[in-house]
């Protein structure tokens, strides 16, 4: 009676521990470790599945689902991968118990277009979009980096929403690239029909026309980018001869000479990527990438800071970036690389399925405790030595 009775106390004990430490966040079992564990499962689970439209956020144990879902098929088995995850902690304390889909888009619902058109047209200052766009989120980035390309044009169309789209990240990558393309002409346009982007249009130097033939040819893997780019050089300015005799003050050779146009300066592709590099390194210094204690769960003011730092990614895409994982010495080594590779990998996992960044440009890794600014004496430098790095790598393809 006695050994049984020990066996019931001991049993309590555990389980009253559990309880405790999940309320307070006190040990390995706690709610933040739990919740930590649990994005980590469901994220292994649909990139297992290979459902790269779903984004999820764990809540507790709520899972928030965004995207758009290529199928109503390809929708219920990503909600079942989802609703089936758990972590060691078994479903009750470490599973998906809710989940909200308000934020997931069905692709089915929406009427297909064949072919799937996309058309841009620049000409005297003004930007003038028709065809469709694969979902109201891409729609709205459209014009948010049309308006980033072109701050002085006046910007008019619409896009109809429609299915039979290219996977929408990289469609929207490719997109974005042929905008920033156009904007390097005096006057074209990007017609895009599924997942050909085609670049027509005219430069004022040869030299440009090169650096944009092959900057199309950069686009994501799977999609194709041509530019018909024709080279027109400013005309020089001249009079008639008559002109210029009753005028001794002014040489004939002064009005041959072309004027001179300071908005179309030289476009070198090393001047590019010069640009490039200096924007990019700007904006990775400009902020702290922050996570929440001790876990690889991103701050939200670091969310919308990596989708601007993406904005300028695809900008660049002659760029790749190694993310970099950093801790303080606090804790094991083992524990402190694991976090630091967790964290690494995270913003690469953000970086491309919310930033739609190619992920062949990005590499993520976990340094630990091993590589610190400064030395972790003080509570200050420990901050410092808690961070993400990103190393740029010239990639021209």
């Amino acid at each position: 009676m006695m050994a049984v009775l020990k066996i019931l106390l001991g049993v309590l004990a555990t389980v009253l521990v559990g309880v405790l430490s999940i309320i307070f966040d006190i040990l390995p079992g706690s709610a933040l470790t739990a919740e930590t564990e649990l994005q980590r499962h469901v994220d292994q689970k649909l990139a297992a599945s290979d459902y790269p439209w779903a984004q999820v956020t764990i809540d507790g144990q709520k899972a928030v689902i965004s995207g758009s879902a290529p199928s109503h098929e390809d929708f219920d088995n990503a909600l079942a991968a989802i609703r089936g995850s758990a972590w060691h902690g078994g479903f009750i304390v470490g599973g998906v118990t809710a989940v909200d889909t308000a934020g997931v888009r069905d692709a089915e619902r929406l009427p297909i277009a064949d072919p799937f058109i996309w058309i841009v047209e620049y000409q005297t200052g003004a930007l003038v979009f028709s065809g469709q766009a694969p979902s109201d989120n891409a729609r709205k980035e459209i014009f948010k980096r049309a308006a980033e390309a072109f701050p002085d044009a006046e910007i008019s169309g619409a896009l109809d929403l429609a299915g039979g789209a290219p996977p929408e990240s990289d469609w929207l990558a490719a997109a974005a690239i042929s905008l920033h393309a156009l904007a390097r002409l005096e006057a074209g346009a990007i017609e895009a029909n599924g997942a050909q982007f085609v670049l027509t249009g005219a430069a004022n130097s040869a030299e440009r026309a090169d650096v944009l033939r092959r900057f199309m040819s950069t686009l994501p893997q799977g999609m194709t980018g041509k530019a018909d780019i024709a080279v027109v050089l400013p005309a020089p300015v001249s009079v008639d001869a008559p002109a210029v005799a009753d005028n001794p003050a002014v040489t004939e050779s002064e009005f041959s000479t072309p004027a001179p146009d300071i908005a179309a300066a030289p476009f070198t592709e090393q001047a590019f990527t010069d640009a490039c590099r200096t924007r990019l390194r700007g904006k990775i210094s400009e902020r702290r990438i922050g996570f929440r204690t001790g876990s690889a769960f991103l701050a939200d003011a670091s969310r919308d800071y990596l989708l601007e730092l993406a904005g300028e990614m695809n900008e660049c895409p002659q760029f790749s970036f190694e993310i970099s994982g950093h801790t303080d010495s606090t804790g094991g080594q083992t524990r402190n690389r694991q976090l630091s590779e967790r964290r690494a990998n995270a913003v690469l996992t953000f970086l491309v399925e919310s930033g739609n960044v190619p992920p062949r440009r990005l590499t993520a890794r976990g340094a630990g405790e091993a590589e610190p600014l400064v030395s972790n004496a003080t509570a200050e430098g420990r901050r410092r030595n808690r961070r993400i790095d990103m190393d740029l790598i010239f990639d021209p393809q």
